[in-house]
């Protein structure tokens, strides 16, 4: 099975052709069998998230020993299973290259288990928040350019139809050994009316909703991804959780609590160390100021996905311009790519 594809994207998520989806006879097709196999009989030891609608496994296919990550769905009722396979036909033909790629699905099963590419570094949360002081500041403007072109991707995926990821954590930005990133969990967003599944959801949504969501509008769209990832831009300048006790109860949501410091022109001291340390203030400031305006409680004075991602690469080609004018003689300002680890200069 060819496991390449062309990208469908731009560099900031512009798709380049109006494909219709695939049918489901185009979507590589995984046997039960096969994935039974590759999880060890979907083991426990082989769990390496949970959702609030499904468990991904760490598998190992059977035959070529290519390691790969299966999720599967808690079960769905008709309607739901039909509009799974609607969107996952959408959702295969996107290739960006930070988003997680779909390799395959099965469809013997009562609901399509999806079969994605394995991304072994773990999350963007466990290296801000387990790991304090880990990612350099190069590392995480990279990051945050990398991760806002992939959900820019997402959002002009159809055209008239506005897609959206339904939610950008940090926990869903995962990284490869080198820290680039992969958004992942982008696919079968569901309007799913259990219950108990719509409680797990905005559980694992606190602090990344708007404060006045529920009075608002109650209702997930493209700049509801945008006020989600002002709040991962928040936690890579500040490291601090989306929702912290240690706060004011007043400034518990790390999004109400970044703007206010923002505005007042406290953000410095909010600061993780080894941002003030490694940034320029001047593009330090431009990254806050850009999590600012996604952070705005009115949906319209937000920015696009697309603005968003292109600002960031601005910012992040004038600090490579600034590091290369500050290196000695022999550094090779062409070895710091737009994607991947940046060679060229690194902190210690």
């Amino acid at each position: 099975m060819d496991m390449k594809q062309e990208s469908s994207c731009g560099d900031v998520g512009s798709p380049s052709s109006q494909r219709q989806a695939p049918s489901c006879e185009s979507i590589p097709n995984f046997t039960a069998e096969e994935l039974e196999r590759a999880t060890d009989g979907y083991s426990e030891s082989r769990v390496v998230g949970h959702g609030d609608s499904s468990t991904v496994y760490k598998g190992i296919l059977p035959g070529n020993n290519h390691v790969v990550a299966i999720k599967k769905w808690f079960p769905l009722r008709r309607i739901q299973v039909d509009q799974f396979t609607d969107e996952v036909k959408i959702l295969f033909k996107l290739n960006h290259n930070h988003l997680v790629r779909i390799l395959g699905c099965s469809l013997e099963t009562p609901v399509p288990i999806l079969v994605y590419e394995y991304v072994p570094n773990g999350t963007l949360h466990h290296h801000i928040h387990d790991r304090p002081g880990s990612l350099s500041w190069e590392a995480r403007l990279r990051i945050a350019g990398e991760t806002a072109g992939a959900v820019a991707c997402v959002h002009s995926a159809i055209p008239g139809w506005p897609t959206h990821h339904r939610g950008i954590r940090s926990v869903d930005i995962l990284l490869n050994n080198d820290l680039t990133a992969k958004v992942s969990d982008f696919a079968a967003r569901l309007d799913r009316a259990d219950c108990l599944v719509l409680e797990r959801f905005f559980h694992s949504m606190k602090g990344y909703l708007e404060p006045d969501f529920f009075l608002l509008t109650s209702r997930l769209t493209q700049k509801s991804d945008v006020y989600c990832f002002g709040v991962v831009l928040a936690e890579l300048l500040t490291g601090q959780k989306p929702v912290s006790a240690a706060r004011t109860a007043e400034d518990k949501n790390l999004g109400v609590f970044f703007l206010k410091n923002l505005r007042e022109g406290t953000l410095f001291e909010m600061l993780e160390a080894r941002v003030r340390e490694e940034g320029r203030p001047d593009a330090v400031k431009a990254v806050a100021e850009v999590a600012g305006r996604c952070l705005m409680p009115r949906e319209e004075e937000r920015p696009t996905m697309r603005e968003i991602a292109e600002e960031l690469q601005s910012i992040r080609r004038l600090e490579k311009n600034a590091w290369a004018a500050e290196a000695p003689d022999n550094f090779c300002s062409t070895c710091a790519g737009e994607s991947g680890s940046d060679n060229g200069r690194t902190f210690a």
